[in-house]
């Protein structure tokens, strides 16, 4: 039997202007529970992660999945900002870390936020980012200078943990060791457009790979295959795939030019 999600949907506005939009299990009638915000990868929006939210209770949480930065809700990079990320400035990372930072601030201060418990095992704030959502997440973390002192203050104490589910090497600024002769499916010569490519992304993405030689940690135990037969995404009906997949954030922002 499936479990529905319960959560409602909100958006923030930072102090920059920018908004984040996000879904929310909501705060827990206890004073230790948990807040864990979790910024989703490339292509698959916050969605995609909604059962989540089933299971935020059970385990003594309030789940937030927020949607980055040019995701459905939230603020579209400018041209501006697009073009500070093909190149690679700082400035870009720099408001990335910043804009992490105030959502976090706002829960602390506006949203009755446990402090984290004497055994750090409850409370506080577990920031949580899957697959590219790294790079977004430690942001927060590579210039201190870049956080207002007072912000800082604010988030500093409540923030328990850093969690860097499945990032991938772009996403930790470091060229891939022994992959590059693997199958990549945005570099596929037969996707010619953007479309082509982010489908190819998804087949690929939502697959289900069978490794054999994967405790070693070198690439060449790892399949080659374009996809396989299994695929999440085929799973979805075609309303959820248009609710949680975006074409044109993954291809604007998230894969190499």
């Amino acid at each position: 039997m499936s479990t529905s999600p319960q959560y409602f949907e909100d958006t923030l506005k930072l102090p920059d202007g920018v908004e984040i939009r996000y879904t929310d299990s909501g705060a827990l009638n206890t004073s230790d529970y948990t807040t864990m915000i979790v910024i989703h990868g490339t292509g698959f929006n916050g969605y995609a992660l909604a059962q989540l939210h089933a299971y935020a209770q059970k385990y003594n949480l309030r789940i937030v999945l927020c949607n980055r930065r040019h995701y459905h809700g939230s603020t579209k990079y400018s041209e501006e900002e697009l073009a500070e990320l093909t190149v690679g400035s700082k400035c870009f990372q720099d408001k990335l870390g910043l804009q992490t930072a105030w959502f976090l601030e706002h829960f602390v201060k506006n949203e009755g936020t446990p402090k984290v418990t004497a055994d750090r095992r409850a409370g506080g704030v577990i920031l949580v980012g899957w697959s590219f959502g790294n790079a977004t997440t430690l942001a927060l973390l590579a210039d201190p200078e870049v956080i207002p002192q007072p912000v800082y203050e604010t988030v500093e104490p409540y923030l328990r943990s850093l969690v860097l589910y499945d990032p991938p090497n772009l996403a930790l600024g470091y060229p891939g060791t022994g992959i590059e002769e693997k199958y990549n499916p945005l570099a596929d010569p037969s996707c010619t457009t953007p479309t082509q490519v982010f489908e190819n992304f998804q087949k690929w993405v939502s697959s289900y790979f069978q490794h054999p030689d994967v405790a070693s940690g070198l690439a060449s135990g790892l399949s080659s295959e374009k996809c396989t037969d299994k695929k999440t995404i085929d799973r979805w009906t075609p309303e959820e795939k248009a609710k949680f997949c975006e074409e044109d954030g993954a291809t604007r922002t998230d894969v190499p030019s």
